[in-house]
């Protein structure tokens, strides 16, 4: 085992790191093939956004990608090889294939819609019979 100069904020940092593991090798290929500033973002977060024409996304090593449009949280990525492989490998065939084509991303990915704070028809009528509950009551206040 030889000193790594990778750091992994999500486990700990650790002196030692076996450079023969298939999880280092991974990451060690992904950090030569992204370019020097979203490398930086990698190694400091374990994750790291790629802009593509149809949204951003924030690939991660240890959850599902996020897709951005127009800067929101929209939905996330689920992404799966088909052999066991270190997450490090799925984070290099999502970047090369977001890079080299978007639309095959979209058709092979499992895409789920994010949850937010998104408000129904009953929700919608109570804050209705709220406001009404409201006006009632500054109308009766001031009369």
């Amino acid at each position: 085992m030889q000193h790594s100069r990778f750091s992994n904020s999500s486990i700990g940092q650790e002196a030692f790191i076996d450079r023969t593991s298939a999880s280092f090798k991974a990451k060690e290929l992904l950090c030569e093939i992204l370019p020097t500033a979203v490398r930086e973002e990698f190694l400091a977060h374990d994750a790291f956004y790629f802009k593509g024409a149809r949204a951003t996304y924030r690939i991660c090593r240890s959850s599902q990608t996020e897709i951005y449009l127009n800067g929101r949280l929209t939905a996330h990525a689920c992404l799966q090889l088909t052999i066991p492989a270190p997450s490090y490998d799925r984070m290099i065939a999502e970047y090369l294939i977001l890079n080299t084509d978007e639309n095959l991303y979209w058709a092979k990915a499992n895409i789920l819609r994010a949850k937010g704070p998104v408000l129904g028809v009953s929700e919608l009528l109570l804050i209705a019979f709220n406001l009404v509950l409201l006006v009632k009551l500054v109308v009766d206040y001031l009369i």
